[in-house]
């Protein structure tokens, strides 16, 4: 390119469309694509030096061409690492042909680099896939300087979908992301407390890697972490659905921190209460069948579950009258300094492990209850896959937190190091257990549900004339599989409007790995310490599908 910047604009520009048209026949003849990607990338640097009107056009070009190259080869680690310094070049002679475009333009930036001209969503495209190989390899000074460069080539109109990789990169880089927060707050809540989560994780990452000199240290390093994740929540203040999913990872985070498994525990039971308050079938009661399958289960499970210190049996169920222990509004740690966010949106009075399961699925007479006491509940929905998952972990999470004796802690999270906590009452935790497997019963009734939807076309062969039906006991699992034809129909509700929600899918369970992981540990609990493996067949299925049909 040096030799080529003292040569006129014509001349590099057919020199551009030659090395296009190699890189294509390079592409024709089947040959290696980081080959016709590297003819496509001097095409777009010569694309830069080309003046400010062919020269957009000739860098646009060769990036398409260049996309189609390395989109394949993106798949991989190994081809990431070779791609990551191409997909640099193209960016860096998109940033060169702007500043021509600006330095021609007599109103400056108003017509150069603030916005550019051509293709803005596809420039964005390209640099979530170079960010994607750029913070891979660590090198998050590097990711930070391409969304500097990217934000300056376009309108702020097409920043959005670039600020969670920017944010993540300050995060782990240590830097104060204020000012830029402040620049998110032009999005939609649910859009800002993605990005505060995000800094919350980067920073939690940063801090596990970093050498920390003091104690003080260690503590204003989790205060910043425990910020984020209250500014996360405090957004999300009336939208439950959302909130939810923000106070399970909370809840996950202090319990890794070491900061109170008895504050994480509330934050587990809290997300559990804000979608089971707005789940429309949680106030059909028994006739409603609202948890139908889980009452069979627990029916089941009373006749072999082993006996306490008195003598007699933990037959009472997560769904029975238990008594409630009220808890205070707005919850203060004691030693830990961990608070819930948003003194005013205080998470709900919840109750114990049992009682919170109660409202899951207790009937008219809690609905009535609930009615009276806070004048009846408003906004319900039928809970989606999505959410019933939610729910599943957020049980499970208790069922940890309510691990017997000292020394059997669990992971509660993805790769992170074992913490050990401590139970006072096994029953709590068997209802956590039990409650947890009753929504993965619930996961299959819904998924069943879109199934016979998707092939309600007369020839259905199961109870009440539909074509898919769950066993009508606990023993009836053992036996029980799910055909081709159900996930076939899986993969077509996915792409229905009405029912994705109700699929078992990568769109519905978008971070399989990890749902996975907690199928793995209740499964383990209920059957080598509560119940037997009979127990964790539904558990174990729901574990088997995601390996099979997701992951």
């Amino acid at each position: 390119l040096k030799g080529m910047r003292d040569v006129p604009a014509s001349v590099r520009r057919w020199e551009a469309m030659a090395q296009c048209l190699a890189g294509r026949a390079k592409l024709a003849q089947k040959e290696d694509p980081l080959i016709a990607a590297k003819k496509f990338v001097q095409c777009c640097q010569l694309g830069g030096l080309s003046g400010p009107i062919d020269g957009p056009i000739l860098v646009e070009t060769g990036a398409k061409w260049m996309w189609n190259c390395v989109l394949p080869l993106s798949t991989t680690a190994p081809n990431r690492r070779q791609i990551k310094p191409l997909l640099k070049d193209v960016i860096g002679a998109y940033v060169r042909v702007a500043k021509v475009i600006e330095e021609a333009s007599p109103t400056g930036k108003e017509g150069g680099m603030a916005k550019w001209p051509g293709d803005g969503q596809f420039i964005v495209d390209f640099t979530l896939l170079l960010l994607d190989c750029v913070m891979e390899a660590g090198m998050w000074s590097e990711g930070l300087d391409v969304t500097n460069d990217v934000f300056s080539l376009l309108d702020s109109s097409l920043h959005k979908e670039l600020w969670e990789a920017r944010i993540k990169c300050q995060g782990n880089m240590g830097k104060d992301a204020a000012a830029d927060m402040l620049r998110v707050k032009e999005y939609e809540p649910e859009m800002q407390a993605r990005v505060w989560a995000t800094l919350a994780r980067a920073r939690t990452e940063a801090n596990r890697v970093a050498t920390t000199k003091s104690s003080t240290d260690a503590e204003k390093k989790k205060k910043s972490v425990l910020d984020a994740y209250n500014h996360a929540l405090d957004i999300l203040g009336k939208q439950p659905m959302e909130r939810a999913q923000y106070m399970l990872g909370f809840g996950q985070w202090m319990v890794n921190e070491g900061l109170g498994w008895e504050d994480a525990k509330e934050a587990f039971l809290s997300a559990a209460d804000y979608l089971i308050e707005i789940d429309a079938l949680s106030t059909s009661g028994l006739e409603g069948q609202a948890l139908k399958p889980a009452y069979r289960l627990l029916s089941a499970a009373g006749q072999v579950m082993p006996a306490n210190d008195n003598g007699t049996s933990y037959t009472h169920s997560v769904f029975g009258g238990a008594a409630q222990q009220e808890r205070t509004d707005s919850r203060q740690s004691s030693g830990s300094g961990t608070r819930y966010a948003a003194s005013q949106h205080p998470p709900p009075t919840a109750k114990s492990v049992r009682s919170v399961a109660s409202r899951a699925s207790a009937g008219s007479e809690a609905s009535e209850v609930s009615k009276k006491k806070e004048g009846g509940r408003k906004n319900l929905k039928e809970l989606g896959i999505s959410h019933l998952e939610a729910v599943f972990r957020s049980f499970v999470s208790i069922m940890m937190c309510e691990q017997l004796g000292s020394g059997q802690g669990m992971n509660v999270g993805e790769g992170v190091d074992n913490t050990t906590v401590v139970s006072t009452t096994r029953g709590e935790k068997l209802d956590a257990a039990m409650a947890a497997t009753a929504y993965a019963l619930r996961i299959f009734e819904v998924a069943t549900e879109a199934a016979n939807a998707m092939t309600s076309d007369g020839d259905g062969q199961g109870e009440g004339g539909k074509k898919f039906s769950l066993p009508d006991d606990i023993e009836g699992w053992l036996e029980f599989r799910l055909d081709d034809e159900f996930f076939t129909a899986m993969e077509d509700a996915e792409n229905d409007a009405t029912l994705v929600t109700k699929s078992i899918s990568s769109t519905t369970i978008p971070s399989p790995e990890l749902t996975l992981h907690y199928c793995n540990v209740l499964a383990n609990e209920l059957i080598t310490t509560l119940l037997s493996p009979i127990h964790a067949m539904p558990v174990l299925m729901l574990a088997e599908i995601i390996v099979e049909h997701i992951i």
